[in-house]
């Protein structure tokens, strides 16, 4: 039951994202408290009668805000979904409003209450998730609006480059925050370094002290801040991370030296900002490379054009319509034209054309289809035209498997990964443990100052703070794949990709010399007049030997009337009227 009041409030907050309630609030006598909105109390009844109530004693660092319900349209994700060989369907999608490692928790937790689901998790490091379920059982809109009604928003996988975007912009304000008020920290520093050497008025150096402190907070309180936040978080489920060691470093130095300045001992605010401006670089980094990873997998998807000319029939009569890429079907019929990326997997059912086909084979040399053949999604004509029907759409085109392999092989886990990821779990309580013992022996046992003792325990937890353990081998793997798909290059998972690092010996099975796949002529014996005229016919040619021809002699002399003649070469006419062709022997020979 639910009641409307115009009452002030001046400190009651929502119950469910605690924002400040004003006048004409929700009341609810079910939860006596009230909402600020209908929506919230929606969401806060749907978490309580799923038994999720822990949710709120989980969620920390949470910024609050009223919560928007979206209705989610399923077919936006289509493109997206993965027919599994048992006849189960797998889908992958981002997941927007993801604040903290509880919003996971509270969105894994309430979809897999659903039986009918047969897998469901969250990445929090790229906020994709991925579900298994079979259609029978249950509608992909069920799943989708079931995340939807806690507040989160599903979104297709193409947006994950929007994701990286913004938390990109938010290291590097953070970071720039960070940069500017660590290099003015330092020149206090600089200055209190020298005094403690050559002397300085008291004054002086306290006043220094009191600047660089002053500096300094802006840092700690808002580049560090995600830091502390995620530390916050460890230490309530007892799981400990590298954010952990960063926070307690920085922490306990911006801390220390805070208390310092009143007891006379000297300060280290310069340590303390310097250790969380340089991890938000290395944060800003390696987002940066999660997202070239997510970027690689778009340009070779990218590769397909984003609409098409479909052939279709009116009272018997053949027309052209141009339609959007996604709306091609297997069985439709569309044109092939010079110049163009190919729409879909198919086969040749008129004319004729040449194909570069260097992105699916490394094959520099166009290859000749006539009628019959099969032609791949994401190729490019170079010469020829003709109409060709759909065997293929979506992810079961040959392209959409290769970005789906890319995908799969920067998510995958390395072996060696496993071990890294076990060992920063017992490195990190293990350095805390050893910064303890080392306060311990040079306070107590060595009789050292409260100074040297703390300044020592500190650099324990600085030295072990940028570890590479956890960060360095996903990265490697991201990259790694990233790379090698540009190349050409396609690894299934992380674990090729780790033990590639121990092949000596390659063996290819190849039909034509490994070359750069860039031809040039290294002799020839024809007169230069000539050449012009061939050269300047070579240049309105797509075909990897044409183009070696004009570069050997780059001109542009008066050519009409050129037309390709897929397969076999081109033909024009020079301002004499003679007839100039370049091609293939049977083109030389058909023409005399």
């Amino acid at each position: 039951m639910t009641q409307t009041t115009s009452k002030q409030f001046n400190s009651n907050k929502c119950l469910h994202c605690n924002t400040e309630l004003t006048t004409k609030q929700v009341y609810s006598d079910k939860y006596k408290g009230y909402f600020c909105c209908e929506g919230c109390q929606s969401v806060y009844d749907i978490i309580h009668l799923g038994g999720l109530s822990s949710f709120y004693k989980k969620r920390a660092g949470w910024t609050e805000g009223a919560v928007d319900l979206v209705t989610v349209d399923s077919d936006h994700f289509n493109d997206y979904i993965t027919i599994n060989k048992d006849g189960t369907v797998s889908l992958k999608f981002l997941i927007s409003g993801i604040r903290c490692s509880a919003c996971i928790w509270l969105i894994e937790t309430f979809v897999n209450q659903e039986k009918a689901i047969i897998s469901f998790r969250v990445n929090y490091a790229n906020h994709q998730a991925k579900v298994t379920f079979n259609p029978q059982d249950i509608d992909l809109s069920i799943i989708l609006n079931k995340i939807a009604q806690l507040g989160y928003c599903p979104l297709p996988i193409k947006e994950a480059d929007n994701i990286y975007t913004r938390e990109r912009k938010d290291y590097f304000y953070r970071f720039g925050v960070g940069i500017f008020f660590t290099m003015q920290v330092m020149i206090y520093s600089v200055a209190n370094y020298t005094g403690y050497f050559y002397g300085m008025d008291k004054d002086l150096y306290f006043l220094f002290q009191l600047l660089s402190w002053l500096l300094a907070t802006p840092v700690m309180t808002y580049s560090a801040k995600p830091f502390f936040q995620k530390a916050y978080l460890s230490l309530i489920h007892k799981h400990y991370t590298m954010d952990t060691l960063v926070a307690l470093g920085a922490g306990t130095a911006y801390i220390y030296s805070i208390v310092a300045i009143f007891l006379g001992y000297e300060t280290f605010f310069d340590t303390a900002v310097t250790i969380v401006t340089l991890i938000l670089l290395g944060r800003f980094i390696e987002v940066g490379a999660k997202q070239k990873g997510s970027n690689a997998v778009t340009k070779l998807l990218s590769l397909k054009p984003k609409s098409v000319k479909k052939i279709v029939y009116d009272n018997n009569i053949q027309q052209e319509i141009t339609i959007p890429i996604d709306d091609l079907n297997v069985g439709d019929h569309y044109i092939l034209t010079t110049g163009n990326n190919i729409a879909a997997d198919g086969k040749l059912i008129s004319g004729n054309c040449e194909i570069d086909e260097s992105m699916l084979t490394g094959e520099s040399v166009p290859v000749y289809k006539k009628v019959g053949d099969i032609i791949y999604a994401g190729t490019k004509i170079i010469s020829g035209d003709g109409i060709a029907v759909v065997d293929k759409v979506g992810n079961d085109s040959f392209l959409a498997k290769i970005a789906i392999s890319v995908e799969e092989a920067q998510l995958s886990k390395a072996p060696i990964q496993d071990i890294a990821d076990k060992f920063v779990g017992k490195f990190v309580p293990f350095v805390i443990l050893l910064s303890i013992g080392t306060f311990i022996y040079w306070f107590i046992f060595d009789k050292s100052t409260l100074e040297i003792a703390v300044m020592r325990s500190v650099s324990v937890l600085v030295i072990a703070c940028p570890c590479a353990m956890g960060l360095a081998t996903p990265l490697a793997i991201i990259n790694s794949a990233t790379k090698l798909s540009e190349l050409g290059i396609i690894f299934k998972n992380g674990e090729a990709i780790e033990r590639f690092a121990n092949v000596n010996d390659f063996y290819f099975d190849k039909t034509g010399t490994i070359t750069q796949g860039e031809m040039n002529v290294n002799q020839y014996t024809i007169d230069n007049n000539l050449l012009g005229s061939i050269s300047s016919l070579a240049f309105h040619s797509k075909h990897p030997a044409s183009q070696a021809i004009y570069k050997l002699c780059p001109t542009n002399n008066y050519v009409i009337n050129i037309e390709e003649l897929a397969g076999k070469g081109i033909k024009g006419y020079d301002k004499n009227n003679n007839k100039i062709l370049i091609g293939s022997e049977d083109l030389l020979k058909e023409n005399n």
